[in-house]
């Protein structure tokens, strides 16, 4: 499995933005994430309580694109502070 601490900014408890969510995932997850066949665990930091489905979606739309909604949710992992935001994140997808 490949881990994938975000760097997000300190200063902001909530990410929104879908060109954002594109960005973070091509800078930050995908040169570590070369083969798709593998598993992802993606770990945002404790201090981030708010993300918008713009930023999901944008942070996404590559590996949609490659391998479809289904194959993500079956290789990515998300941690996050609490179950709930893991929830909630994974429900902004669609």
């Amino acid at each position: 499995m490949i881990n994938v601490i975000l760097d997000l900014p300190k200063d902001s408890s909530g990410i929104a933005g879908y060109q954002f969510g594109k960005e973070i995932y091509t800078e930050q997850v995908e040169p570590k994430f070369l083969n798709k066949n593998e598993k992802l665990n993606i770990i945002f930091p404790d201090f981030i309580e708010r993300v918008a489905s713009s930023f999901v979606q944008g942070f996404f739309s590559t590996l949609v694109e490659e391998i479809g909604y289904e194959e993500v949710k079956n290789r990515v992992n998300v941690q996050m502070k609490n179950d709930q935001l893991v929830t909630l994140f994974w429900d902004r997808l669609y």
